[in-house]
């Protein structure tokens, strides 16, 4: 879980103290993915909701009543530390299916740490100890157990590997591949390090070089002992994974204020602080808020019977009790006041974007060319030619699971389109009909459970498979196999429902039209009409998440599967450099904390192969037949 937090950091024990404070605010981890308003662009839901909205106001106060502080202009404030967490681990995806898993078991080879330097430009690394299935996680592509031997004996707390206590299973683990890892822009800064802002990354992982677990100072891979603590700042924290310990010497930093939301992170951090030897820390406590669900040493659950702010007021005190005194961001300012004389205001504002109402975005789901033709056969699953993608069979399956979820869960998605193409890599198929929707695609699953007002569907056939949102809004004479009789006349539109829908929109109307601001696309190929799609759909200012489990790549090194380095850096660069984000499916349900049991029925829809189950299929047009709901299809044509 990710922390925020405010506390103020005085140091006795050093040499290079000055007469005249020197002073750090740290604004730590506000970032979008934390706000229910005040974000730059919302980001997926993490489990627990973070509403961290409400610390922005006394912390733009702080900043700019710190700004000419004294008459002579200085800054109360000498330096100023925005933290992030950008972490890319995505050890608990590998672990999906592994059954009703709720924990964690990891071991980390901690080699390329500041205790365990590498000669050969080695950096720590962690991956998932699966009981069920073996070793999982971002690093299963390395070797088994991560490079650690595999006599458990060789492992401990001052050995090179070491087993971490056992964790809770969070689905969103992998925060980078989400969204939401970008500090806020309702905040005030950061303006650049020439003016004293610095941008530190708290948690990271396997692509960010290293890993750190938590902390402010240190990683959380080794206890902090003084031995440990003195090894890990020697030669001025060169060793040392985050800048915080190098900044703080550089300027010489005798008093820190932590801002932000967190309670486990403000913890950890008044450990590492109190290791160091800084005392009189002070918790801004209408600056700091945290989810404080679990009890931050046992990670027990809080009673449900008690409000949050009951919650907060017992930490606090549990603060208090560790001689951390609690101020709140008014009293720091009339404390400091009155050494200044200058009685300067502290004018907190709450910023217009409070005003904003709390709901979840609309969204729509993006079904690309699952079609005959395009997808692999079950039985020939790696035959690869110029149209076909290989290994494409475990996908439909996956789609009608996924589509299953969708239509139990009926709030999630506002549309659903399947869009085909008419045009192959190097060639136009012959007609739109030459390649239908693939024909275990159950994609009149809503008539099963009759969503109809929930959800709308849509069909769209393109003669240019690069252009996915334009087109001329005229509709094909032939569309998806259905036995809707308003619709469908021998396998054709009647003609009076053509001359109706002959000027629909193209697909970007009909999203815009009903307010859609993310895109949750699925089929193939990831390394062709997915990833144009994606690119598209972000200059169009929509939110993209590509549903990592329901498409294929042609590329090999982009192959869906059993984890490779290659994909998840591909994933992993298209979030960090074109806001292109991923996720699995398991994800997206919350299948380990899944609301009344409701989660992706695989189980149901695939065989041991990962075909589409034929018993599955055979019984569903039995369980359609006793409904009475109609499904309607909008089919349109783009060019």
């Amino acid at each position: 879980m990710i922390n925020f937090f405010i506390f103020h950091l005085t140091v006795h024990a050093s040499s290079q103290v000055s007469k005249k404070p020197r002073r750090a605010l740290v604004i730590n981890v506000m970032v979008d993915g934390y706000m229910s308003r005040c974000f730059g662009e919302q980001s997926v839901k993490v489990i627990w909701k973070k509403q961290a909205d409400h610390l922005i106001a006394p912390i733009n106060a702080l900043r700019s009543w710190s700004r000419n502080y004294t008459e002579s202009g200085e800054s109360f404030f000498d330096v100023v530390i925005f933290t992030r967490s950008k972490f890319s681990s995505q050890d608990p995806i590998f672990s999906a299916h592994a059954g009703n898993k709720t924990k964690n078991e990891s071991v980390c080879n901690r080699e390329g740490s500041s205790l365990f330097p590498s000669d050969f430009g080695k950096f720590p690394r962690c991956c998932i100890l699966d009981q069920e299935r073996g070793p999982q996680g971002n690093q299963i592509f390395r070797g088994e157990l991560c490079g650690c031997p595999s006599n458990r004996d060789q492992w401990g707390e001052n050995k090179k590997c070491k087993q971490n206590p056992s964790s809770w299973y969070m689905p969103y683990f992998s925060v980078v591949e989400h969204g939401g890892t970008k500090i806020t822009p309702w905040i005030d800064g950061p303006k650049g390090e020439e003016v004293g802002d610095f941008v530190v990354n708290n948690r990271f992982d396997f692509f960010e070089g290293g890993i750190s677990i938590w902390g402010l100072f240190f990683s959380g891979l080794f206890d902090l002992n003084p031995d440990n603590v003195q090894r890990m700042i020697r030669d001025n924290g060169s060793y040392l994974q985050k800048p915080t310990y190098k900044i703080m010497k550089k300027y010489n930093i005798t008093e820190l204020y932590f801002s932000g939301w967190g309670d486990h992170g403000i913890h950890r951090a008044i450990e590492e602080a109190q290791a160091l030897n800084f005392t009189n820390i002070t918790v801004i406590s209408d600056a700091f808020d945290g989810s404080l669900l679990m009890k931050v040493k046992t990670f027990e659950l809080n009673a449900k019977n008690k409000t949050h702010e009951e919650n907060k007021n017992e930490y606090l005190d549990m603060l208090r009790k560790m001689n951390v005194p609690v101020k709140t961001a008014t009293e720091i300012a009339q404390d400091a006041n009155e050494v200044s004389g200058r009685n300067k205001t502290l004018d907190i504002q709450q910023p217009v974007c409070m005003d904003q109402e709390v709901s979840e975005p609309k969204r729509a789901l993006l079904v690309l060319d699952v079609q005959e033709g395009l997808v692999s056969s079950c039985t020939h699953s790696e035959e690869a030619s110029d149209v076909k993608v290989p290994d494409t069979h475990r996908i439909v399956p996956r789609i009608n699971a996924f589509l299953e979820w969708v239509y139990q869960k009926k709030d999630f998605f506002s549309q659903i389109h399947f869009t085909q193409t008419q045009f192959a890599i190097n060639r136009p198929l012959d007609d739109e009909s030459e390649y239908p929707l693939a024909k275990d695609l159950v994609y009149d699953m809503k008539s099963l459970h009759g969503a109809s007002d929930n959800i709308s569907v849509h069909f769209s056939s393109r003669s240019n498979s690069n252009n996915i949102f334009f087109g001329k809004g005229y509709v094909s004479k032939r569309g998806p196999s259905t036995n809707n009789p308003l619709l469908i006349s021998n396998g054709s539109l009647r003609s009076s429902k053509f001359r109706l829908f002959r000027n629909n929109p193209p697909i970007l109307k009909i999203l815009q039209e009903n307010n859609i601001k993310e895109l949750y696309l699925a089929g193939v190929a990831l390394d062709d009409t997915i990833i144009k799609t994606a690119r598209q759909a972000r200059a169009l200012g929509f939110s993209v998440y590509i549903l990592t489990d329901l498409t294929q790549a042609r590329d090999l090194n982009l192959k869906e599967g059993p984890p490779r380095e290659s994909l998840m850096r591909y994933y992993y660069n298209l979030a960090d450099e074109e806001d292109i984000f991923s996720l699995k499916t398991t994800d997206l349900s919350e299948e380990y904390f899944a609301v009344n049991g409701l989660s992706i029925p695989f189980k149901k829809w695939m065989d041991e192969d990962g075909c589409v189950n034929t018993h599955t299929l055979e019984e569903f047009p039995r369980s359609r037949s006793t409904r009475s709901t109609i499904i309607s299809f909008l089919i349109i044509s783009s060019l």
